[in-house]
């Protein structure tokens, strides 16, 4: 398991979680932070997705 936390804001952190599964790496993207609206979770969920693309 590999885990990287980032502070993109003074009051924000993302942490990243890469765990070995059978079928390959798991990814957990875990935001704690103000509250964040739907354009954030469809960034984020865009980032997600264009990872994804490269598997």
């Amino acid at each position: 398991m590999a885990r990287v936390v980032l502070h993109p804001g003074e009051d924000e952190r993302v942490t990243i979680i890469l765990t070995e599964v059978p079928e390959g790496t798991e990814l957990t993207y875990l935001y704690e932070g103000p509250a964040v609206g739907p354009a954030d979770v469809a960034a984020a969920e865009a980032m997600l997705d264009r990872m994804a693309e490269h598997t």
